[in-house]
């Protein structure tokens, strides 16, 4: 990598989106940063909305959102979510407001379950009787979907690990490396056209909504699903970055 990287202890086996604000090869540390790169493959890019969105003022560098227009636009779909079924999905993530009365995107290609594509987002509608629910959403394209929730899951300003898997059958949750009770089932697949980019920090209607206010430190996307040891191995590798022991 042109500026060098720094070595996490990840999984690595089928890991296909790597994008670490801490890490040199991922985002350049600098306040006027505008793009991220996938260390996999960097011809995969995110654009932020804003320019101070990459946070470098803390021990471990992070990607900051207010909560209003902030999200980070990637080109790419990551298609193979649908047409297997297989993957998983983990990030580092502080919320500034758990209690918000409000949804709040972190990462998806889809917003609604009548089209296809997955969603994962923190729900504290009232108005909807969620209470701090972590809410991942998945839809086949063909009128199928399903919306694996767990409540009470972050109730705190500190960072957690979120890690969602799918083995093509079983949709599973993992909080700082344990799972959590609620799981779900792949509705089917499907053949992956007409959605959109993958997008952070907002959702894919339009120019987004749903807008995330809190940070990201990292974001992992597999083609496969990790096992139980393996979440928690990335969890370790990692909890002590964000002040995890």
């Amino acid at each position: 990598m042109k500026y060098g990287s720094i070595t996490t202890g990840i999984i690595a086996d089928g890991l296909v989106f790597n994008m670490d604000a801490a890490n040199r090869a991922s985002t350049i540390p600098v306040s006027t940063i505008t793009t991220s790169f996938n260390t996999i493959d960097t011809s995969i890019s995110g654009a932020f909305s804003d320019n101070g969105i990459f946070d470098s003022s803390t021990i471990s560098p992070s990607y900051a959102f207010g909560g209003t227009d902030d999200k980070i636009d990637l080109n790419e779909k990551f298609d193979f979510v649908q047409s297997i079924g297989k993957f998983t999905v983990s990030n580092w993530i502080k919320l500034t407001q758990p209690e918000s009365n409000t949804l709040q995107s972190i990462i998806g290609n889809n917003y609604t379950t009548s089209n296809v594509g997955w969603y994962f987002f923190h729900d504290d509608r009232s108005s909807q009787s969620h209470d701090k629910t972590l809410r991942f959403l998945y839809s086949d394209g063909a009128g199928s979907s399903v919306v694996v929730d767990n409540d009470s899951v972050i109730t705190n300003t500190s960072w957690n690990n979120i890690t969602v898997t799918s083995n093509g059958t079983t949709i599973r949750v993992y909080k700082n490396g344990s799972q959590l009770s609620t799981t779900g089932t792949i509705p089917g697949t499907t053949s992956t056209t007409g959605y959109a980019n993958t997008r952070i920090g907002g959702s894919t209607n339009g120019t987004g909504a749903n807008f995330l206010n809190g940070s990201l430190g990292s974001i992992h996307i597999y083609n496969r699903a990790l096992s139980a040891n393996e979440v928690l191995h990335n969890y370790n590798a990692l909890k002590g970055r964000f002040g995890l022991s």
